[in-house]
């Protein structure tokens, strides 16, 4: 279990740690040695590198840390770890530079930090700065806001490593995500369906935990007394049998507490009156009755639940996907093996702020040759800022005048595209769909 947590948490950036001359510890008098000879320790972050190490794009660090663009540093002299603190949760700053490839974190000025003499440092970091634990060196204390979870911290941490200074050697901190993210579909089964409300529950003293930085593990609050949870996720909705989020943006909770969350659905009947279904996510199972672990540490989950005429869920789609690219919602890195038999939807952006637009497609529905394909969007590529459908049993050979595409998005709102603001290239592994983004402005 342990190697498969390791494997999804793997890292979406790199900080890479340069170091310089002479080693000097920071507690040492520096005053009379000159900068040239000094050892500081450097730090510059590469995002989305390729195997080379180069960066693949070029993207605002403000928008890839899911926070503010800083992380602390801490560094222990390696197996002294009860002694002082080498690096004290320092901050850094994400800085970019455009006549560098990469980004480089620049120390607060008068906070610069350097090498210990002959001596190995344990080193790791994290964001955001202020879940720091106030009572111990070691450890993020985390909690889950009581009514808005889009106020929780999206927390990272860096896989630890533990080197010393090497003239032109440098060391790779790997960040992960370590909270996980889920995100809730509904459609109706066999009916259209009025839902009154929708809420998710926690349950109380169960919305705080310690991260531990040295072991990476998750510990337990015991002297933390929380409140219970209670998020509204959707309000006087509409169903139909075309799945729609219950909740504008992921949810974030703490890795492995399905048996601790309760999804209740308030189902309005044609009288008037409400009737209430409530299932814990530790009760969702696939199809052979094994539960399903939706909540896995670095993985956003999705999940498409199905309500019955009779007030009963079923499992209609589980989805497991690791955060490939910090904070950019349900993303997920589609490659070329697994577009057979999907769909790439592109969008043609006519300025900046249309490169958000291929996020938010939630599913499509094709009409043509008087057949109907609809089919929901399973993942997203920032780098060719396109989504990718699931995979269809028969694919459209061609659209024409005649056609509909009609685009439901993930805010709830419905677009009809006109033909001429569309493009349709049919491949039998891959079709490509291209909508001009002037299309979602009508």
């Amino acid at each position: 279990m342990k190697s498969y947590i390791i494997k999804t948490m793997k890292a979406f950036f790199s900080i890479v740690v340069i170091m310089g001359a002479i080693a000097c510890n920071e507690e040492d008098d520096l005053s009379g040695i000159p900068p040239s000879v000094k050892n500081p320790i450097s730090l510059s972050a590469k995002i989305d590198a390729n195997e080379t190490g180069e960066a693949m794009t070029r993207v605002s660090p403000i928008n890839n840390f899911p926070n503010e663009a800083q992380v602390a540093v801490l560094a222990y002299v390696a197996n002294n770890y009860n002694e002082t603190l080498h690096i004290n949760h320092e901050k850094a700053d994400v800085v970019n530079n455009n006549a560098l490839p990469y980004y480089y974190l620049a120390w607060q000025e008068g906070r610069e930090q350097y090498w210990p003499d002959g001596q190995e440092l344990w080193i790791t970091a994290y964001n955001p700065l202020n879940t720091k634990d106030e009572k111990s060196n070691d450890k993020l204390k985390i909690s889950l806001h009581p009514q808005n979870w889009e106020i929780t911290p999206d927390v990272i941490a860096a896989d630890p490593v533990t080197t010393k200074y090497l003239p032109n050697t440098s060391v790779d901190l790997s960040f992960h995500h370590i909270m996980s993210s889920l995100n809730i579909k509904m459609k109706s089964a066999d009916e259209n369906a009025q839902l009154g409300k929708v809420e998710l529950s926690i349950e109380e003293n169960k919305s705080a935990r310690f991260y531990n930085l040295k072991t990476t593990q998750w510990e337990e609050t015991t002297t933390t007394l929380t409140p219970s949870v209670n998020y509204l996720l959707s309000e006087n909705i509409s169903l139909s049998s075309i799945p729609i989020n219950l909740s504008s943006t992921p949810i974030l909770f703490f890795p492995g507490m399905e048996q601790f969350v309760r999804l209740t659905v308030y189902k309005k009947s044609p009288d008037g009156s409400y009737g209430a279904i409530s299932m814990k996510l530790s009760d969702i199972k696939d199809n052979t009755g094994t539960p399903i672990p939706l909540l896995l540490p670095g993985v956003r989950s999705t999940l498409t639940l199905s309500l019955k005429s009779t007030m009963v869920f079923s499992v209609d789609n589980c989805s497991l996907q690791e955060w490939e690219v910090i904070d950019a919602g349900r993303a997920t890195m589609h490659t070329e093996g697994e577009k057979e038999g999907q769909i790439e939807i592109n969008v043609r952006r006519i300025n900046p702020l249309d490169s958000e637009i291929y996020i938010k497609i939630q599913s499509i529905q094709i009409i043509s040759g008087g057949k109907e394909y609809r089919t929901i969007v399973t993942s997203i590529s920032p780098l060719t800022f396109s989504a990718l459908t699931e995979k269809l049993g028969e694919l459209p050979k061609f659209l024409d005048i005649q056609s509909q595409l009609i685009i439901y998005m993930t805010d709830n709102s419905v677009w009809k595209i006109p033909y001429s603001m569309y493009w349709y290239r049919y491949d039998e592994n891959r079709p490509i769909l291209t909508i001009d983004s002037e299309a979602f402005i009508q």
